[in-house]
């Protein structure tokens, strides 16, 4: 019976441990779902850890490419700012890709509206 709690723990255990290795963003100054009459310059945006941002891009809900003028940096870091463009009135997506320090990919999306 011992044996079967330990190992019982054991596997609870292990299969937590890559949950702990990802982060997510933490805070945003647009949150996913924001109706936006004024836009700002930037979107910011803060991960829980250091991380790698791989890419991000941005689109409309109809899958129209919006360019952003952002090079990521080469280092890991956890606050990131991506200068938007003038946009307008349209439902976007913002996606992210990003590396944590352990090598897991990760990645989300910011959708916003914008509305005059």
């Amino acid at each position: 019976m011992l044996k079967s709690c330990l190992l019982a723990v054991s596997a609870v255990f292990c299969l937590a441990l890559p949950a702990l290795a990802h982060t997510t963003i933490t805070t945003s100054n647009i949150e996913s779902g924001s109706i936006l009459a004024e836009l700002p310059d930037a979107l910011s945006f803060s991960f829980g850890a250091n991380v790698g941002l791989a890419a991000v891009s941005l689109a409309t809900t109809d899958g129209d490419e919006i360019a952003l003028d952002y090079a990521a940096p080469k280092s890991m870091e956890k606050s990131f700012e991506v200068p938007l463009p003038v946009l307008v009135a349209a439902d976007y997506v913002f996606s992210w890709r990003a590396v944590s320090t352990d090598g897991h990919v990760m990645t989300g999306e910011i959708d916003f509206t914008v509305v005059d």
